[in-house]
């Protein structure tokens, strides 16, 4: 229920034009249950590659520049730290999401 609520909050506080989850263990009900709120929205998104694969597809983008962070933020730090020690790091979550 948190979840689903989470993601219904996130979606409208910046106005989501497309909700991406991960069509895998809690992703999958998540997806099923926000679908009717938000119609033609919500896409499943099921990965074929491990996520350390996925990462290093999008590398190129990183080495030409095409990838912007903001200057200051108050997740930033947390992001760029799980970023950085990715894929020994201890948490994977937003290195995930932003990969997909």
């Amino acid at each position: 229920h948190e979840l689903v609520e989470a993601a219904e909050a996130l979606a409208g506080q910046f106005k989501a034009r497309y909700i991406l989850i991960e069509d895998a263990s809690s992703g999958t009900s998540l997806g099923e249950l926000i679908k009717p709120k938000f119609p033609g929205r919500v896409q499943m998104v099921k990965p074929v590659l491990s996520k350390e694969l996925r990462l290093f597809e999008q590398t190129f983008k990183f080495h030409q520049g095409r990838v912007f962070f903001p200057r200051v933020g108050p997740w930033l730090r947390v992001f760029l730290e799980e970023l950085r020690c990715f894929p020994e790091g201890e948490f994977s979550d937003q290195v995930d999401s932003m990969t997909q």
